[in-house]
């Protein structure tokens, strides 16, 4: 049930930020997955990287919401080296992310207060 609960809020999650920065509910789940893949290995990635690592889209679908997030100034371009191009994430990607985060935490914290639900 963790899990039906956790899709549930991730929506309600989302709803604000989608208001204040215009961005599709998938682009926001694309900026999470950056994000983590970064985390974890350090270091710029690339379209292929992230592809494999979110394992969910399509790469004609994945570079449409790449170009999204660039031009929202969420991620950047990091370097080109030989015709591959590596991102990273900017100040402004990482402020959306904090905001995702208390955001889901208060959705969590209302959602589990409302159904009186014991994780």
């Amino acid at each position: 049930m963790l899990s039906l609960y956790s899709y549930m809020i991730w929506f309600k999650t989302c709803r604000p930020l989608r208001l204040r920065h215009g961005l599709a509910t998938n682009v926001l789940l694309m900026l999470v997955g950056c994000y983590c893949y970064n985390t974890v290995v350090n270091k710029p990635f690339t379209v292929n990287q992230i592809m494999k690592f979110v394992s969910y889209y399509n790469p004609k679908t994945l570079k449409i919401y790449i170009n999204v997030l660039i031009d929202k100034g969420l991620i950047s371009i990091a370097h080109n080296k030989s015709n591959i191009v590596y991102y990273s994430i900017t100040l402004a990607g990482l402020q959306v992310i904090n905001e995702l985060n208390d955001s889901y935490q208060t959705e969590l914290r209302k959602f589990i207060d409302l159904y009186n639900i014991v994780l």
